[in-house]
């Protein structure tokens, strides 16, 4: 039996735009709450899929005073509503999936250069 490890790296509180395309290819505007390197928490107001459906996530990044559009493949690992949202939000947490290494290290980098500013560098 595999068992997956949903949290495997540092992760950065954030609010970034993003779009995420769905399996019946329905694109739907999301917002990324928290990212790390393996993956991220969206912030939707309708779902995306149920847990281990496949989706696609398009979002820019800034790290280094360098811009990227990224666009990753993801798995849906949990899904929950958000009590007392009216329209409801929904949390979906997302495993990314064939990160291209240097994608995968711009990510990194983001995250590690937003918790140095949020945590100062002490």
């Amino acid at each position: 039996m595999e068992q997956t490890e949903v949290r495997q790296s540092e992760r950065a509180a954030i609010a970034i735009p993003t779009q995420v395309s769905t399996l019946s290819e329905e694109k739907i505007d999301a917002e990324i709450r928290d990212i790390s390197a393996s993956g991220a928490m969206l912030s939707v107001k309708q779902p995306v899929g149920e847990i281990g459906q496949k989706i696609r996530v398009a979002f820019d990044l800034k790290f280094a005073q360098i811009s990227r559009s990224l666009e990753f493949a993801a798995i849906i690992r949990n899904v929950n509503m958000v009590q007392g949202q009216n329209p409801p939000q929904y949390r979906v947490g997302i495993q990314f999936q064939d990160i291209a290494e240097q994608d995968g290290l711009f990510v990194v980098g983001f995250v590690y250069e937003h918790l140095w500013i949020e945590h100062g560098s002490h």
